[in-house]
């Protein structure tokens, strides 16, 4: 067999470089938003979205779950938040960065309190892990996306 003409050589090459290019910090930030904007948003809010209290000017509304299918999806939530941190530790997310597993594996923990917390439909608790879990997203955006630290805060 003989040499692949030149333009099929060149494309093999681009298509080579392309995928290097797609092997390296790039596509690790692009897999990294693709993660939190389609699951670990999600997750994450389906604790904080439950837990604490609305206060208006009508006074105040308690936004814990008041059926035990409520305090179950409060639960699932905590589990595929910790899913999603589990997946963070792997190569594909922390490239060997041992902070990053160390502030993913803080999520782990973190997720596993809201679990209890629901499992045990304990109020004080759950709003208690939303918070533990709200800081360790913090230290890690602080560390990695210092420009969207406080853009939810209004």
């Amino acid at each position: 067999m003989g040499q692949a003409p030149i333009p099929r050589r060149l494309a093999l090459l681009g298509a080579a470089l392309f995928a290097s290019a797609c092997s390296g910090e790039g596509a690790r930030i692009e897999r990294i938003h693709y993660l939190m904007a389609g699951e670990m948003d999600e997750a994450a809010d389906g604790i904080w979205s439950v837990a604490g209290y609305d206060i208006t000017a009508a006074g105040e509304r308690s936004l814990y779950p008041t059926t035990d299918e409520g305090w179950r999806a409060v639960a699932e939530s905590a589990d595929d938040l910790a899913a999603v941190a589990e997946k963070l530790k792997t190569r594909d997310y922390a490239l060997n960065d041992t902070d990053w597993v160390e502030i993913s594996e803080g999520l782990v923990v973190a997720a596993a309190r809201a679990r209890k917390a629901a499992e045990a439909q304990d109020e004080q608790e759950l709003f208690d892990a939303g918070g533990h879990v709200y800081r360790v997203c913090v230290s890690c955006h602080q560390a990695y996306a210092p420009d969207i630290v406080g853009a939810y805060a209004e």
